[in-house]
């Protein structure tokens, strides 16, 4: 599908601050907000689930509502390792 922005997925990710990954508590997914509004979604073992571009307003909407919550530190320091592990190819 072209515009898709599923190949940045992972690099998007490894560099988003902490400030810009979510737990979607709905869906018990992390949310990754990347760069030119793409929003990145990965399942605990930090495998990616689905890319989209997302308006500014989509964000705030879901975060402001507590759809995407920010997550706690150790469950955010937990899906860091996931990811960097799924970078390396463990």
């Amino acid at each position: 599908m072209a515009g898709r922005p599923a190949s940045t997925a992972l690099q998007d990710a490894l560099q988003a601050s902490p400030e810009s990954i979510y737990r979607d508590v709905e869906e018990q997914t992390w949310v990754v907000i990347g760069p030119k509004s793409r929003v990145h979604v990965f399942n605990d073992g930090a495998l990616h689930v689905t890319s989209v571009v997302y308006p500014g307003e989509t964000v705030r909407a879901r975060t402001t509502r507590g759809k995407w919550r920010t997550p706690p530190e150790d469950e955010l320091a937990a899906f860091r390792e996931a990811l960097r592990k799924s970078a390396e190819g463990e």
